[in-house]
């Protein structure tokens, strides 16, 4: 039985407490970069957030030294790896990573969507005989990547908190190797990379794990069955997920998704099945699921329950019979 919304309520409530104790246990914190508080609002364990912040903070300070983070053309990556033992072990280590000159300035968390832990065995084998040759194996195995883009991490109106946001996120697949390989065609390539964009109040890690974990039980809409695709089908892909704006509104983050959407990625340019903000909300439930809302429109429904449309298929049939 689906919990009562009182129950929901109370619920985040407890986690909040939670989380509110944890953060009070912390150590003090002086860096150089970022603030204390700046990767919180990103990841819903504290220690996590933490250790990432530390590990970018330190690489950002040994490359600019006092030097301020450029707008654009700037990307640090990190990769979060866990130790299970008597007590959790969180390291991340970090390296500049190359960025296009236009593009926004930002952290890219490396690995989070991959299917297991690649090259983590290999790394804690290999990290005491030569650490910077472990680090960058590591770091290169990832296939998926979580990108933070500095100027809303840095953003002082966001709430320094894992809830009290809205977030408009876009999750896109970069196939230019299967392009030149032949395997995917231009048309394919262009659907994937405009992606699908969403919103949500979670924090934007856990969201992204909500996504990997609905593609893998078979479940979701046309997001999931293409992301699946390219994963059974082993078709060279890099799954890119990235925050594009914050809002303090629902109103606000609603009206820039509805507008995303509709210029970019409705079906068949993307990968969103119905229009955003809240005229899918409405679209929904004029198809008579009346709980549909900000958090829940993914999962109120099944892949069947949408209307058929042209871009319902699968990427065999799109294109060449190649892999």
């Amino acid at each position: 039985m689906e919990p009562s919304r009182q129950q929901r309520r109370q619920r985040e409530r407890t986690g909040h407490r939670a989380w509110e104790q944890t953060r009070e246990q912390r150590r003090p914190w002086s860096g150089h970069h970022l603030e204390p508080d700046d990767l919180l609002p990103y990841f819903a364990d504290v220690q996590t957030a933490d250790v990432v912040r530390a590990g970018v903070d330190g690489c950002l300070h040994k490359i600019l030294g006092s030097s301020p983070i450029p707008e654009r053309g700037f990307a640090i990556g990190v990769r979060i790896g866990y130790c299970f033992g008597e007590k959790r072990k969180v390291f991340a280590p970090t390296t500049l990573r190359q960025c296009s000159p236009t593009q926004l300035s930002h952290i890219a968390v490396l690995g989070f969507l991959d299917d297991g832990d690649a090259g983590l065995h290999e790394f804690i084998a290999n990290v005491r005989i030569d650490y910077q040759k472990a680090m960058t194996a590591f770091l290169n195995a990832a296939r998926s990547e979580l990108r933070l883009p500095f100027g809303l991490v840095r953003d002082p109106k966001l709430v320094r908190k894992p809830f009290g946001n809205c977030w408009l996120y876009q999750i896109r697949f970069n196939t230019d190797q299967a392009v030149r390989e032949g395997t995917l065609n231009q048309q394919t390539f262009d659907m994937l990379g405009r992606g699908y964009f969403g919103v949500t109040r979670r924090p934007f890690a856990v969201r992204m794990t909500e996504h990997h974990t609905e593609m893998k039980s078979g479940g979701g809409h046309l997001l999931h069955a293409v992301w699946r695709d390219l994963s059974e089908r082993n078709i060279p892909h890099r799954v890119i997920a990235q925050l594009v704006q914050h809002s303090g509104s629902e109103d606000e983050i609603y009206r820039l998704e509805e507008q995303v959407v509709d210029e970019y990625t409705l079906a068949p340019k993307g990968l969103n099945m119905i229009p955003g903000g809240r005229s899918g909300v409405a679209h929904l439930r004029s198809l008579g699921f009346h709980a549909a809302g900000f958090e829940n429109r993914d999962t109120v429904t099944c892949p069947g329950d949408y209307p058929t449309t042209s871009c319902e298929v699968s990427l065999q049939e799109r294109s060449p019979a190649r892999v």
